[in-house]
C-alpha cells in the first residue's frame, strides 16, 4: 500500500474521541508519535498500561488484571498475570513482525 498516505494525526485523534464518547472504554491512537496510547482505567483515569510503538509495559498501578488504585478490573486475555507482579515490559509484536 505504498500508494496510501498514512491516516492524518487529527483523524486518528478523532476517532478515539469518537470512540470514548460512544461508551468505549479502553480506547487509544496506538503507533502515533505523541499520541495518547496508554490504557487508563475506566473507572478512575489511572494509566494502567503505558505503550510506545509496538512495546507496550504495564505500570505498578496493574495488579492481577485491576487497577490498584480503584479496583475496577480491565478485560482482557492475559490481564490476570498483567501488572505488579508480572515482569517489568512486555514486547508486544507488530504486524509483519
Amino acid at each position: 500500500m505504498t500508494d496510501v498516505r498514512p491516516t492524518p494525526v487529527a483523524t486518528i485523534e478523532r476517532a478515539v474521541s469518537i470512540g470514548r464518547e460512544a461508551g468505549l472504554r479502553h480506547v487509544y491512537a496506538g503507533n502515533v508519535s505523541g499520541g495518547d496510547d496508554d490504557t487508563r482505567c475506566a473507572g478512575c483515569g489511572t494509566t494502567l498500561i503505558r505503550r510506545r510503538g509496538y512495546a507496550a509495559v504495564a505500570t505498578t498501578a496493574l495488579a492481577a488484571g485491576s487497577c490498584v488504585s480503584c479496583g475496577r478490573s480491565l478485560a482482557g486475555v492475559g490481564l490476570a498475570d498483567f501488572g505488579a507482579s508480572a515482569p517489568a515490559a512486555t514486547p508486544q509484536r507488530g504486524p509483519g513482525t
